[in-house]
């Protein structure tokens, strides 16, 4: 969540809502509404990095920023993580 929250900080993510702790969904039940939605698409894809080591956990982010066209493009969180989602899926 730190990578992301810098990508928000520096502008190349636009942060349309916060991310939430673990700790925060659970005591929300993991229930998937409007406010836990992208926390709850960024645990899952961290429990399917598991076992990916260090540097490719490193790359992931800047693999997903580079699948939109254009650097000068903001993108959204639900979509960066959508992006994010699918470059795990591809390693």
């Amino acid at each position: 969540a730190s990578c992301i929250t810098e990508l928000c900080r520096v502008g190349i993510i636009a942060s349309d809502q916060n991310l939430l702790g673990y700790m925060t969904l659970q005591h929300m039940g993991f229930v998937d509404n409007s406010v836990t939605q992208s926390s709850l698409l960024l645990l899952n894809i961290a429990k399917q990095t598991e076992n990916f080591s260090g540097r490719t956990l490193r790359k992931l982010p800047f693999l997903a920023r580079a699948s939109f066209s254009g650097a000068d493009v903001t993108i959204g969180m639900t979509e960066f993580l959508h992006h994010l989602s699918m470059q795990v899926e591809c390693n």
